[in-house]
């Protein structure tokens, strides 16, 4: 392409607040997804497919993006001349048992962050009829029917990358029954070809009508670079049938803020020749195979193509890109750029939908720098010899830049070496930005004399560099740090039928964060399966106190007996431990410890339905992992707490928690779980 106290519980539940699953993290209140893809409004994400979550499955520090991709000796040395291909990848995680292909698992929580941010779905670049990418796009719109009945998939058929494109209607053919493909409200399959402009007017109104000849009744939106001239070729073409042909238009469009702004008067001309606009939002450009960036300004750009869209009255957006890191302008979290990008989308993605801006109710904070300084130079050693150059935007712009999201006025203050620059501000969203200096960034929100909301910068600025990084780094105080023990997100545990789920919960505990993701849902409506869902993490040190937690809640819609086991055992699945949640609605579900298939209740650790509980396991592994102490906390204190209890076997190390039903009468039970955290003393 161009080219994350007491000793009994309450009588009553203690007030948990009403949000969706990513609304703790962020500066407002997420309105229901339901509201927001009901929005005639719609939003997409670029999904890139060559760029899935993890390409080997193996611990992150050896996984192929970092051996390979960010290493500047990595493919045989492809890109050395580059210092690597890449400068950032997806949020690391632990290597997945493969119950389904990890691939897949991974894509289940590509859809989920997705539909957690509260946009419509992905636009899929298409790239080829065969191949990996290629299943990737099928099973792309295959899960996300599986996980999300509203969230679609735009067809994006990429117009370079598919050739001669003899093929272009067998492959509509091919993916025109997908549930999840997206539809407008009439019934038609929209198709937004990238780089349109390849193929004539004549072309594509041949395609269009051979597919409804198969009746498949199509509607374009090309996607075009330059898209004025080549929709009034389109109109010049066909002047009195290019409504019936085309449903909108769109661009690439620029990666820079002036440009950006600019956009504002698209909507309208769009509008004026009777097509709907669907406007293109992107955070940043930076691309070390190309050897050039854009300069994006720090969040400025991506901010004003939203206000572009929002004000200039666009149809539809689309972000570009979710996960596209030769570019470096996914909005994916990344190690790069965390949820920075991500958070920005989601606020603005309510905006334009709803059509008013969401009020700021929490202080956030966001930073967005660079770690060097554009001109400085390259060391003694360094083994890149293709330097970046500023392109399609002016000159490079040193800042680092502090974007508050404030309930009221304070004092915005950033630190670099001991160097305080303050600034007096209001309320609503304020951008800070200060010159580039060597140094690890502090960031603080300052009222009364009083820190309220601070953090520190995600990578230091230096002067010592033997690779280019153009990347904007970004941040948010609001989400919890990277942990030490990476965890991943939850799998599938066996093969799923008709009786299970795995979804988003669209909740989040009432406890302090640990995870910067929603609850997840699991439904069984067979019990006795053996299956569910697990969390894989890096095995501690040996030797080392490890403290394992998780949150749950228990919620049942009729009086049916349950079990749930949670279980942990070592990364090849040996069970070292089990809990069992076992009881029914009405008694309350206790807490037992099992081994060898038997029970031993912890009392008085009663749970009462749909009340939150948080848990936490203390192992001292210096004797093997034999034992552990347990504590478990409803939203008040401590519930009950139970010490030495053993494990089933002495393991060497840890590595899983997987979470199953084993018994479920009714059917109507769930398990909720959320905050899943493995760290060592």
């Amino acid at each position: 392409m161009p080219v994350t106290r007491a000793d009994e519980p309450a009588d009553e539940p203690a007030d948990e607040p009403a949000l969706d699953a990513d609304s703790a993290f962020l500066p407002f209140d997420q309105a229901p997804r339901e509201v927001l893809t009901a929005s005639a409004k719609k939003v997409f994400a670029h999904y890139f497919t060559p760029y899935p979550v993890s390409i080997s499955n193996r611990l992150p520090i050896v996984g192929y993006y970092r051996a390979q991709y960010m290493n500047p000796y990595g493919e045989n040395g492809k890109f050395l001349c580059k210092g690597g291909l890449l400068r950032q990848k997806p949020l690391d995680r632990a290597p997945v048992p493969t119950y389904e292909s990890y691939f897949n698992t991974d894509l289940r929580q590509d859809i989920r962050m997705a539909a957690d941010m509260g946009i419509d779905g992905f636009a899929v670049d298409i790239l080829s009829y065969t191949g990996y990418n290629w299943e990737r796009t099928v099973n792309l719109l295959n899960l996300a029917a599986e996980e999300d009945s509203s969230f679609k998939i735009l067809l994006m058929p990429d117009m370079i990358s598919l050739g001669d494109n003899s093929g272009f209607v067998e492959l509509i053919r091919k993916l025109a029954d997908k549930p999840a493909a997206y539809r407008l409200e009439d019934g038609r399959l929209l198709i937004a070809p990238y780089f349109a402009e390849k193929q004539s007017p004549a072309w594509w109104v041949q395609q269009v009508n051979t597919l409804r000849g198969y009746g498949i009744n199509i509607a374009l939106l090309p996607v075009y670079q330059g898209w004025r001239s080549d929709l009034q070729n389109f109109i010049n073409a066909f002047p009195d049938t290019y409504q019936d042909v085309l449903y909108g238009v769109s661009d690439w469009g620029p990666r820079a803020p002036k440009s950006a702004a600019n956009l504002v008067y698209d909507p309208a001309a769009a509008h004026e020749k009777g097509v709907k606009w669907m406007a293109p939002v992107a955070p940043q450009d930076m691309r070390p195979k190309s050897s050039k960036f854009t300069e994006a300004e720090n969040s400025l750009t991506m901010r004003n193509m939203w206000m572009s869209a929002i004000n200039g009255g666009a149809d539809l957006v689309q972000i570009i890109t979710w996960n596209d890191y030769s570019e470096a302008t996914e909005v994916s979290p990344s190690t790069g750029t965390g949820f920075g990008f991500y958070d920005l989308a989601a606020y603005y993605n309510q905006w334009f939908k709803l059509g008013s801006q969401p009020e700021i109710v929490r202080d956030a904070l966001y930073a967005f720098y660079r770690e060097h300084h554009t001109d400085t130079p390259l060391g003694a050693n360094a083994l890149q010899t293709d330097l970046m150059q500023a392109v399609h935007g002016g000159d490079p712009v040193n800042q680092v830049e502090l974007l508050a999201f404030l309930t009221a006025p304070g004092i915005l203050e950033i630190e670099i070496n001991g160097n305080i620059q303050r600034q007096s501000v209001g309320a609503g969203i304020v951008s800070f930005r200060v010159p580039t200096a060597t140094g690890r960034p502090l960031f603080r929100l300052v009222r009364d004399g009083e820190v309220v909301e601070s953090m520190q910068g995600v990578v230091e600025i230096t002067a010592d560099i033997q690779v280019q990084n153009m990347l904007y780094f970004a941040q948010s105080s609001r989400r919890v740090p990277a942990q030490p023990t990476v965890v991943s997100w939850p799998w599938r545990m066996g093969t799923y039928d008709a009786e299970q789920t795995l979804l988003n919960a669209n909740a989040k505990s009432p406890f302090a964060p640990a995870s910067n993701f929603g609850a997840i849902e699991y439904v069984d409506g067979s019990g006795d399966s053996g299956k569910g869902f697990g969390y894989s993490f890096v095995a501690p040190a040996a030797g080392s106190v490890v403290r394992i937690q998780y949150d749950v809640q228990i919620a049942s819609a009729g009086g049916g007996g349950m079990e749930y086991n949670v279980v942990l055992a070592d990364s090849n699945g040996n069970k070292g431990v089990a809990v069992a949640l076992t009881g029914d609605a009405q008694s309350g579900v206790t807490f037992a410890n099992k081994s060898g298939g038997s029970l031993s209740l912890i009392t008085p650790a009663t749970v009462a339905n749909d009340r939150w509980y948080r848990v936490e396991m203390v192992i001292d592994s210096s004797a093997g992992y034999s034992a552990y102490d347990a504590t478990i906390y409803d939203a008040n204190g401590i519930v009950s707490q139970v010490t030495d209890l053993p494990f089933e076997q002495t393991l060497s190390n840890l590595g899983r928690l997987s979470f199953s039903a084993a018994r479920n009468d009714n059917g109507a039970t769930r398990l909720l779980v959320d905050n899943v955290q493995v760290s060592r003393d």
